[in-house]
């Protein structure tokens, strides 16, 4: 990563990235974590740690260039949509960000979006390929070669 950051496995989509923004905003308009802690109810405690973790204080200038850091290390990261049938347990998610992380970008994120019609599965699309995990499209592929199959008899 760029800027030698390692985020929390927690921190996946491009709302985490604003839910931070907007939370290191309220504690550097503060200047106290407890009175920013009402921000914070979006972003889980591994995260929130994380970034206290940080945090040499509390100070404008720190806060401002946390922020800044991590706008740049995510400014142009990969964001993969993944459809599901039913959301992704917070186990799943993090395994599926892990490895994405560890085999594609460092700094990729998740969009989950969840799509009934698929049965089961997922689909992932990338800014250049779709793949279809889902039960659906398994179905679907069945039945093409099901087809090719009669239509090869005639």
């Amino acid at each position: 990563m760029s800027n030698n950051i390692m985020m929390p496995i927690t921190f996946v989509s491009p709302q985490d990235l604003e839910d931070i923004r907007v939370y290191l905003r309220g504690l550097m308009a503060s200047r106290r974590a407890h009175r920013a802690d009402s921000l914070a109810s979006n972003i889980p405690a591994e995260t929130l740690a994380w970034l206290h973790a940080q945090l040499p204080d509390d100070s404008v200038q720190a806060v401002e260039k946390l922020i800044q850091q991590i706008e740049l290390e995510f400014k142009d990261s990969p964001i993969v949509e993944i459809l599901v049938a039913a959301p992704l347990s917070d186990l799943a998610l993090a395994k599926l960000v892990e490895w994405l992380r560890r085999e594609a970008h460092p700094a990729v994120m998740i969009r989950q979006q969840i799509d009934r019609r698929l049965m089961g599965g997922a689909k992932l699309r990338t800014s250049r390929s779709i793949y279809d995990l889902s039960i659906s499209g398994a179905l679907g592929r069945s039945r093409e070669q099901l087809t090719e199959v009669i239509h090869g008899w005639s």
